[in-house]
């Protein structure tokens, strides 16, 4: 299991520089099923893979996740790095980590993530990505739940 980033997590987050990652071979970019029409589009995914395509360098994805209570986490993404990259071009990986949701209020965010995926010789990939998040108030005590469900993805390769 490989520990997940997360960089951002409300849309009301600030601009966030992120140093590129050098000697990536293989840049993807695509979309995902996830296409609320305030965000007049949809969410977007980006991959990298080495020269030698042993592993995914980085897999960003950003999303949403409606809750229990109807609130909505928006705007979140979720960074892995270093998955295994199969033979066959597939990858899959799991992992949690806590977040900072609303500082103000003291809630926190524990993640579940789960992501897959496969490359084809034609320059594409496609795959499945789902984060359930427990809410938790700074007390430690769970007060709302939120999911994505299943969210697929897209990509080609830039150029």
């Amino acid at each position: 299991m490989r520990r997940f980033l997360i960089l951002a997590v409300l849309a009301v987050s600030g601009a966030l520089l992120v140093p590129s990652v050098a000697s990536a071979a293989f840049k993807f970019e695509g979309r995902t099923s996830q296409c609320p029409p305030e965000l007049g589009g949809c969410y977007t995914v980006n991959i990298l893979l080495p020269s030698n395509l042993g592993k995914v360098s980085r897999f960003t994805i950003f999303w949403e996740a409606p809750c229990n209570s109807g609130a909505k986490i928006t705007n979140a993404n979720t960074v892995a790095t270093g998955v295994p990259l199969s033979r066959r071009l597939k990858f899959n990986d799991s992992g949690t980590y806590s977040v900072t949701l609303d500082a103000a209020r003291g809630l926190s965010g524990n993640v579940s993530a789960t992501l897959s995926g496969k490359f084809r010789r034609s320059a594409n990939g496609s795959g499945a990505f789902n984060a359930s998040v427990a809410v938790v108030n700074a007390a430690g005590q769970q007060v709302d739940q939120c999911d994505t469900g299943q969210v697929t993805w897209r990509v080609k390769i830039a150029g």
